[in-house]
């Protein structure tokens, strides 16, 4: 066998290396921005700078998301109403997770914080509708605030579910029979759209032929108030005739209700344990719609996770109106959250396509608000997201301009803005939080970890304000008792 000497190796390496180097040259010089293949693809090799010099993409820091502690003031006052009430609005001025509002007028909360003061001392009940697109799939994020709240306020129960359930979630389980078909105002697939805009408060609903069925059993993977329900609420529509929706539960019938031909109905039980399953019959009615099923608890608060993947938050004036505002006023609907954003990136080229989805946005806002007359409304920031860029995970380009022109929306519809983006650590944060296994490998989703972390700081945020807001009625109050 002939052997090839350590010269020859060497004069090869040399060619290769002279070769590579010369296509460095050439790209970086004549095609800085490399040869675009396809829409998504460019074929570019690595300039000069970037394969002898050190990466200057800096990550962000985020040992201190990671390691910070619980704020001792959600647990205890200070030593009087002024020092805790100041420690409250230093927080607000200087904490990265607050909450943000147009000229900083807290107030535009005051009406769900009112509510929310109130709930459960006089055994009132108020819902939390929380839209988002996949960042909020399976009750994450939702599942944690909801929790706390109802720790808290009282309330208990997973809150409103879809008639047939496409994506599965922790915080129930659902099983449904066979002949139920659903229909969605957002998506690709536009055989799922309706011939009307009776999308309902779900923003989908479920139609079934003759009778149909749902079985929903607690899971083991809920929070502890998720799996204690006591009160069923079913949301009902278009029917030609009469229909009967009968409940049971593992150990026990609870009997039927009737719905009447015509527009929307609640039809409502209330048990007396809290039961480990529950099926729900519907029998007749023709057209019937099915808008949700709300397992909640007797009073308190109500939070309802309502995903919508690949949706940007531009779908809800496809609703019809009346239905809607109607659906809010029988469920109690006191504040809406959403969180868009992310699925808007890939398509966002410059300033002004940014400008032009916060217009949309501030559309939707200003609609939603418009069916209740007391509704507040917080928006969530979208969060980062990374994608290759000259070889490297970077946050895709203008995503600030998408953040800016969200929370410009939320301003001037006198909404409360969460940033989001900046709570992660700001731009080029998501590699981080994927190196510490708080998101996933697209660089784009949360993990049940990241998710609950996020969770944790958006509850901080809320519960601070809301702390805040009662000092200063605690210490206005005190002040007029006082002066008389």
């Amino acid at each position: 066998m002939k052997t090839i000497s350590p010269l020859r190796v060497l004069w090869f390496l040399l060619v290769v290396f002279v070769l590579l180097g010369g296509l460095m040259l050439v790209f970086t010089y004549l095609f800085p921005g490399g040869i675009k293949l396809t829409n998504q693809f460019s074929l570019r090799f690595p300039s000069v700078q970037e394969f002898f010099l050190k990466d200057t993409i800096q990550y962000a820091n985020i040992d201190s998301i990671l390691h910070r502690e619980k704020d001792t003031l959600l647990l205890k006052e200070l030593n009087s109403l002024e020092d805790s009430l100041r420690a409250f609005r230093e927080i607000s001025r200087t904490n990265p997770s607050r909450l943000h509002y147009p000229h900083d007028d807290k107030s535009i909360l005051h009406s769900f914080f009112d509510a929310l003061e109130t709930v459960d001392k006089q055994g009132d009940f108020l819902r939390i509708l929380h839209y988002g697109d996949s960042q909020i799939e399976m009750d994450r994020i939702t599942g944690y605030v909801r929790e706390q709240l109802q720790q808290r306020f009282g309330g208990s129960g997973p809150g409103l579910q879809p008639a047939v359930q496409i994506i599965p979630s922790t915080a129930i389980r659902q099983i449904s029979s066979e002949n139920w078909q659903r229909y969605a105002c957002w998506g690709i697939d536009t055989s799922l759209r309706a011939t009307h805009r009776r999308y309902g408060v779900m923003l989908n609903f479920s139609k079934y032929q003759e009778s149909a069925s749902i079985t929903f059993n607690v899971s083991n993977q809920a929070y502890e108030r998720a799996r204690l329900i006591t009160k069923v609420r079913v949301l009902i529509g278009n029917l030609e005739s009469s229909a009967r929706v009968s409940l049971s539960t593992n150990n026990k019938g609870y009997g039927s209700k009737r719905a009447e031909p015509g527009g929307l109905q609640l039809l409502e039980w209330e048990l007396d344990t809290f039961p480990k399953s529950i099926t729900l019959q519907f029998n007749g009615g023709g057209s019937t719609e099915v808008y949700g099923i709300a397992l909640d608890g007797k009073s308190g608060v109500a939070v309802d996770n309502m995903p919508m993947r690949g949706c940007s938050g531009t779908i809800f004036t496809r609703a019809d109106s009346a239905l809607l505002k109607k659906s809010f006023e029988l469920l109690n609907v006191k504040l809406l959250i959403l969180q868009f954003g992310g699925n808007m990136m890939p398509s966002i080229n410059d300033e002004k396509n940014a400008m032009d989805y916060g217009e949309k946005f501030y559309e939707q806002i200003t609609w939603l608000k418009s069916m209740k007359e007391d509704l507040s409304v917080i928006v969530i920031g979208l969060a980062d997201m990374s994608k290759r860029i000259d070889g490297k995970m970077q946050s895709y380009p203008h995503i600030e301009k998408v953040r800016d022109a969200l929370k410009k929306a939320t301003f001037d519809a006198h909404g409360a803005y969460w940033d989001m983006l900046e709570v992660m650590g700001g731009v080029n944060s998501m590699p981080s939080w994927v190196e510490q296994g708080l998101a996933g490998a697209d660089y784009i989703h949360f993990t049940t970890k990241g998710a609950e972390k996020i969770a944790e700081l958006f509850f901080e945020a809320l519960i601070n304000d809301y702390n805040e807001y009662r000092l200063e009625k605690r210490i206005k109050a005190l002040n007029e008792s006082s002066a008389q």
